[in-house]
């Protein structure tokens, strides 16, 4: 795959430009938000979740950002340039000013074609390749099938997540991370380098595994030793005299010694005295006659309950 220089007038492939795509859609600024959908495949929730994947992205990349606009591109016959001129001719209204076009990601979803795209702007050439788009569209597939459009959405956000991490880190790594990565896809300079190590250190290395193996196993043995079981005494047995604990039946089987106090038994509680006993019983309530049929009515067969008539006729 061809670099294309940020300053190139077109692709020098086809020789597709910017002008050549606002012939086909339009040469004015479109003004929308990061997250578009125009046909109407999430619902609220949906896009809430969607949104929030976004907002991950963001923070953990603050000079990027992600784009997702959904929509029925009737006569476009290549979503990738659509891809592209929209992400040349958006203006972003959620987004910080300084946070600039050439450093978004968009995803594309056509809901009548049932395709997908992924473009990115030119500051993200020397980290993004065409196998890394795949890869992110792929993780989304199987979701998309099922109509599952914000799972497949947050699915594709992460992966993009995890490739940017993994280039990130290697180019903080510098040029001798590359060489050895070279190194270890080369068959014959690994396997040579693997087997000069193995003739000056077998003997050591079959030492330290024999140790950890002997490690292990002494671990998980004086894991399995079964623990003593607990023993009753004399605070323990004194705590059960004085109520404390409630043990079950067999638990106490020694004998208490001679010099101990006999346990005191519990007083019965005081029963009613004379005088309560003298206070007359309150007499039931009695109810007037005329108002006996608002209690003691027969079952109302309609939802308004109305006993004194107050509201019909």
């Amino acid at each position: 795959m061809q670099r294309i220089h940020r300053a190139a007038g077109g692709c020098p492939h086809c020789g597709f430009t910017l002008a050549d795509a606002d012939a086909l859609f339009g040469a004015e600024d479109v003004k929308l938000r990061t997250l578009t959908d125009a046909a109407g495949l999430m619902r609220r929730e949906e896009q809430r979740r969607v949104e929030s994947a976004m907002q991950r992205f963001n923070r953990q990349f603050p000079q990027l950002f992600v784009a997702v606009h959904t929509g029925s591109f009737k006569g476009v016959s290549n979503l990738r340039q659509f891809g592209f001129w929209l992400l040349n001719r958006a203006v972003f209204e959620d987004l910080p000013v300084d946070r600039l076009n050439e450093a978004g990601v968009l995803i594309a979803i056509d809901a009548d074609a049932k395709a997908a795209g992924m473009s990115f702007g030119y500051a993200l050439d020397a980290f993004l390749e065409e196998d890394d788009t795949f890869q992110c569209l792929s993780r989304a597939h199987a979701y998309w099938l099922e109509g599952r459009h914000a799972d497949g959405l947050v699915k594709a956000i992460e992966q993009l997540t995890i490739i940017l991490k993994t280039r990130s880190r290697q180019a903080r790594s510098g040029p001798s991370a590359s060489s050895g990565r070279a190194g270890a896809e080369d068959p014959q300079r690994s396997e040579g380098g693997e087997t000069g190590r193995a003739k000056g250190s077998g003997g050591v290395v079959v030492r330290l595994r024999f140790l950890i193996l002997w490690l292990a196993l002494s671990t998980l043995q004086a894991a399995n030793v079964e623990p003593a079981l607990p023993s009753w005494e004399d605070v323990d047995r004194a705590a059960v005299k004085a109520g404390k604990w409630l043990p079950g039946s067999s638990l106490l089987t020694d004998e208490v010694p001679a010099d101990e106090p006999p346990v005191q038994k519990q007083e019965p509680l005081p029963g009613p005295t004379a005088e309560e006993l003298a206070v007359p019983e309150t007499p039931p309530t009695q109810i007037p006659d005329k108002f006996l049929g608002a209690y003691f009515n027969e079952r109302p067969t309609s939802f308004l309950i109305d006993p004194q008539k107050l509201l019909s006729s």
